[in-house]
Order: C-alpha cells, then sequence, then structure tokens
C-alpha cells in the first residue's frame, strides 16, 4: 500500500505490517524503482520514465525516449502504469538531465519532494 504526505507527496509503499507498526521502504531505497509521468506545459502528450531509488535519499530518473524534451524544473508525479501507485502522487522535479550517445534513453537527477527530516503526519492509500 502507498505510504504518502498530507500534501499527496510519495513517502514510499507499505513493506512489512507487524503488531504495533508497518515498516515502509521508501521512495529513496537502492532497488525500489515505479513508473513516473512528466509533466510538460501546454497539454503535450505524456512522457513516461521509472524512478530508480539510489540510496542515500536519492533518486533518479532514467527510461526516458531520447526523442523526449524533458528539462530541469518538469515535475514527476506517479504514472500507475505497474500498478504499484495510484497516478498522480508527487514525487519530484527534475534537477539536471543527462543524454548519451551511447543509451538508447535519457536519464535525470531528481529533486525529490519528500523531505524525511519534515515528516509529522503520513497516509496509507488503501483502495484507489
Amino acid at each position: 500500500m502507498p505510504v504518502v504526505t498530507p500534501e499527496m507527496v510519495l513517502v514510499g509503499r507499505v513493506e512489512e505490517t507487524l503488531d504495533r507498526f508497518s515498516r515502509v521502504q521508501l521512495v529513496f531505497s537502492k532497488g525500489f524503482s515505479f513508473d513516473v509521468e512528466i509533466w510538460k506545459e501546454g497539454g503535450q502528450d505524456p512522457i513516461y520514465g521509472l524512478i530508480k531509488g539510489g540510496g542515500g535519499f536519492k533518486i533518479f530518473l532514467d527510461n526516458v525516449p531520447l526523442k523526449a524534451k524533458i528539462k530541469e524544473k518538469d515535475v514527476l508525479t506517479t504514472a500507475a502504469l505497474g500498478g504499484i501507485f495510484p497516478k498522480g502522487l508527487l514525487v519530484g522535479e527534475v534537477k539536471k538531465v543527462s543524454e548519451s550517445n551511447v543509451q538508447p534513453f535519457q536519464a535525470a537527477e531528481v529533486s525529490p519532494f519528500l523531505d524525511v527530516n519534515d515528516l509529522k503526519e503520513l497516509f496509507i492509500i488503501t483502495k484507489w
């Protein structure tokens, strides 16, 4: 189940439930990945990519087609393509785009909207 802040910023997902608490896998966790939509102004066709947890409070955007034009400050939200999270939860914004002549996709560093030092309340989405 997805875990979010009151502002609908994605925190992660419930990984394990115990008697008095649940363990949450944060979006930053290495090996954690999920689909995102890159929001563009002007009603352009959606651009999709994959967020990968980098550990150490870092996340990265990957698998964005080379023909897609992404830039700094583009906003990323969950896409619901993989069925892990509902569509539209806030994830972060593009910090730095990196293109390669060798790779078939673009990648980017992402500034996450999640600030773990500022967490006071969390919500678990049980149905969507």
